[in-house]
């Protein structure tokens, strides 16, 4: 057998009625809205982790492409 102590909580009086207010409430304008930043912190990124190339050869064979990219690369970090 479990025996069971019920106490209510002290300063627990919750009462339910209706609000004296709520007819002025009804109505949200935008003019009364206080909108709070939503946003993650911006953070600046010095250089892409990988390239992003969007490429249409017409003129040279990808080899030819790769060899391009790879000295306009090295100038660039050099």
């Amino acid at each position: 057998m479990v025996a069971v102590n019920y106490a209510p909580a002290l300063g627990q009086d919750i009462q339910y009625r209706e609000d004296p207010n709520a007819e002025k409430r009804m109505t949200l304008v935008l003019k009364d809205g206080d909108p709070k930043a939503q946003a993650a912190r911006a953070h600046v990124v010095p250089r892409a982790k990988f390239y992003g190339i969007d490429v249409h050869i017409t003129s040279m064979t990808p080899r030819e492409f790769t060899a391009a990219m790879s000295r306009h690369l090295d100038k660039e970090d050099g």
